[in-house]
């Protein structure tokens, strides 16, 4: 019976993330977000400090950088359409997912 306990605990684990979803689990609050599809939105960064570049499946994130308080931070569409990550002076092309922008 234990390792029939010890098998449940373990497939519990991925079940809560799969439920719960990564985004609660990645490091940070949540400053700016783009879903695949909607139309893509700058703001600024609220406080000096590290912000990073998530997809919204990853745990890890894709880019991280310090900004002031102040400076451009989000997402826009260039004229080819391609959505860009901005953060600062810094310009990351996003695939066809959802991503956010955390401060950590």
């Amino acid at each position: 019976m234990k390792s029939l306990s010890s098998l449940a605990r373990a497939l519990a684990v991925p079940a809560i993330v799969v439920l719960v979803g990564c985004s609660t689990l990645q490091s940070g609050e949540s400053i700016v977000k783009y879903e695949k599809g909607s139309k893509p939105l700058m703001t600024t960064a609220p406080v000096s400090g590290e912000y990073a570049l998530y997809k919204s499946t990853d745990l890890e994130p894709m880019l991280k950088v310090f900004l002031e308080q102040g400076a451009p931070l989000g997402f826009q569409q260039s004229d080819a359409g391609e959505v860009i990550a901005v953060a600062g002076d810094k310009r990351m092309p996003v695939t066809s997912n959802d991503y956010a922008w955390r401060r950590r």
